[in-house]
């Protein structure tokens, strides 16, 4: 066979596990979506998740689920190279597991609380990642009889963006919706508006329109104001160039003093700076310390977001930083911030014995690697 033959032969074969693969991981994730749908009826309820009539079939859709995101490295590897995919799919694999586990043993309670933040590991994965499967077409079941809140999750979860955005706003005019659940959903749209369909002037007008009859603490209605002002901004500036330089610049602008005297943190400049920033780092031709300080950067704006992602995804990318330059400034920085944002989730005012002995490990390897360049 000469070379010429070869090189057509294993492109066409790549092309063909390509598409094969493509499908498999449609019909898996379909599977995954149709169980997470129907899980939902009984993660809205807490008595009817609880009820042990219920336990058999709840258990059955965890391991549908479990099952279908412990394939997803063997179906497809488009995404499992991007920085940061593999350790935030184990954090979902080990959120199902948990639940799933605690459930078999008899703590319903428990098991509820691991899955409260479902839908935020599958979104915060999609949107870091621009994963372009989407489920409009896979389901008809899940999501009919569901609460116009809880389908908005399930269709921001699966990437069904449009039919998310609508049930939110839906969601907002229903008067059993308390004050946290309406910031909750106004922090998904945010999401939605900022990292993907970037156009302010579309979403200043639907908040203007909507927050006067929110009735939101005075608190929570300042933020949303302050949301307003930092959109029309954007408005005025146009479209964020693609670069480090605009990064820190949005970053500057968030820190700065905020869109209003009142404020410390400009919200809005901060999602758009994770969206060029999750762009930024995708980039084959990104790397070193440049390539470092974009995943510092990342890590510690996600951890001024802590109520729009999950609570771990800054010592993911702060851990990515020390990796891709150890022993320069940018991996001590990291580490210190990393280090920082550890100590405050596990130890509160509970102390250093609070920390797993895993942490400790991963923080004295991190540790030699941003100081020494250690293994």
């Amino acid at each position: 066979m000469n070379k010429l033959v070869f090189k057509f032969v294993a492109t066409a074969l790549f092309f063909t596990t390509s598409l094969s693969q493509a499908e498999e991981l449609k019909g898996e994730m379909s599977e995954a979506y149709e169980a997470l749908g129907r899980l939902q009826k009984f993660t809205a309820s807490p008595s009817s998740f609880e009820n042990p009539a219920n336990r058999a079939q709840i258990i059955s859709l965890l391991e549908v689920l479990s099952k279908t995101f412990h394939r997803l490295d063997e179906l497809d590897s488009r995404y499992s190279n991007e920085a940061g995919f593999k350790e935030t799919l184990k954090l979902t694999e080990d959120t199902i597991d948990d639940a799933l586990v605690r459930l078999k043993e008899g703590r319903a309670t428990y098991s509820l609380w691991r899955l409260r933040g479902l839908e935020t590991h599958c979104a915060t994965c999609h949107l870091s990642h621009n994963v372009s499967l989407a489920y409009r077409d896979a389901v008809s079941g899940p999501g009919k009889d569901l609460s116009p809140y809880q389908r908005g999750r399930l269709y921001f979860a699966g990437r069904r963006y449009d039919e998310a955005s609508s049930a939110f706003l839906v969601a907002l005019k229903q008067k059993d919706l308390d004050s946290f659940k309406k910031m909750e959903v106004l922090r998904n749209w945010l999401l939605i508006e900022t990292r993907l369909e970037r156009d302010p002037s579309k979403a200043v007008l639907t908040l203007q329109k909507i927050l006067p009859a929110l009735n939101l603490p005075a608190y929570e209605e300042m933020e949303v104001a302050n949301w307003i002002l930092s959109l029309e901004r954007w408005r005025n500036e146009g479209t964020s160039a693609v670069t480090l330089k605009e990064a820190e610049r949005l970053l500057a602008e968030a820190v700065s003093q905020g869109p209003r005297p009142d404020t410390r943190f400009d919200t809005v400049s901060a999602l758009r700076a994770t969206s060029v920033l999750n762009e930024l780092v995708a980039s084959p031709e990104l790397n070193g310390e440049t390539k470092a300080r974009a995943f510092f950067l990342l890590g510690w704006t996600y951890s001024r977001l802590p109520l729009f992602f999950i609570d771990e995804l800054p010592e993911i990318y702060l851990a990515l930083s020390i990796d891709e330059a150890p022993g320069s400034d940018v991996a001590k920085t990291a580490f210190l911030t990393y280090r920082e944002h550890v100590l405050t989730r596990f130890t509160g005012s509970g102390g250093v014995s609070d920390i797993p002995i895993e942490t400790r490990k991963q923080l004295d390897r991190l540790y030699e690697k941003a100081h020494f360049k250690g293994a």
